[in-house]
């Protein structure tokens, strides 16, 4: 969302998902803590498109299949999935600086500058995570996920605050940070 968001230079009113569960729990049609705290903090309303409707969603199926043949023809590799989310920003960059709109033939830069007066600003920048307790085993190390991640000797047996994003673990000795590792998926 930060991504995105930043990209277009402003949060949006309402997005839209399918029916991700990261965001809504299937069983109970409610969305998560998390998708309630993206909503708060964005300021932006989550619609969901319904189960076994793929007509909700034609448009977004046709955006992907258009950066696909354009972007992605004879299957590019890349060493990195940073390396190929800055590929395909710049090749955004490029269709929008250069591109028309199919539709009305007006240049994308000009609709991009419409529609980012309506977007709301961006708030201040903020690392989603969640914070778990975990115990350093006789090996120094804590697990989470079934992967170790080392800690200095001297924390063996004990509970540190481990804060766990989609990239990083960071371990933490009260409010000091004692080591961050990457994390392993």
């Amino acid at each position: 969302h930060e991504v995105l968001f930043g990209f277009f230079g402003g949060t949006f009113l309402k997005c839209i998902y399918d029916n991700d569960t990261v965001l809504k729990v299937s069983a109970t049609n409610k969305t998560t803590k998390f998708c309630d705290e993206l909503q708060i903090y964005y300021g932006f309303e989550a619609i969901f498109c319904n189960k076994a409707a793929g007509h909700e969603k034609g448009s977004v199926e046709g955006s992907v299949g258009y950066c696909r043949r354009n972007y992605m023809a004879g299957l590019p590799q890349y060493n990195s999935i940073s390396e190929l989310n800055f590929y395909l920003v710049n090749q955004c960059q490029q269709e929008i600086e250069f591109g028309k709109y199919y539709k009305f033939d007006q240049p994308l830069k000009d609709l991009l500058a419409t529609i980012q007066k309506k977007l709301n600003p961006l708030p201040t920048a903020r690392e989603w995570g969640d914070w778990e307790a975990l115990k350093v085993d006789k090996f120094q190390c804590i697990q989470w996920k079934g992967y170790k991640y080392s800690v200095p000797e001297k924390y063996i047996g004990s509970e540190l605050k481990t804060f766990i994003t989609v990239k990083l673990i960071k371990i933490f000795d009260g409010e000091n940070i004692i080591v961050s590792h990457k994390r392993h998926y």
